[in-house]
């Protein structure tokens, strides 16, 4: 634990652009596979996300 920061954490996941430093390049974004969205999409009731 860090003096004075608690137990919290924070992370930036938001793309970086080469003018911010950052030159490597990013991966391809990740898409879900449709069988697995149509599961998750059929169950936000029984997950309590309505």
């Amino acid at each position: 634990r860090l003096p004075k920061y608690g137990s919290k954490m924070g992370v930036d996941a938001t793309r970086k652009w080469p003018e911010e430093g950052f030159t490597r390049p990013w991966p391809d974004e990740i898409v879900m596979d449709p069988r697995i969205k149509d599961l998750v999409e059929r169950r936000w009731k029984e997950y309590g996300l309505e």
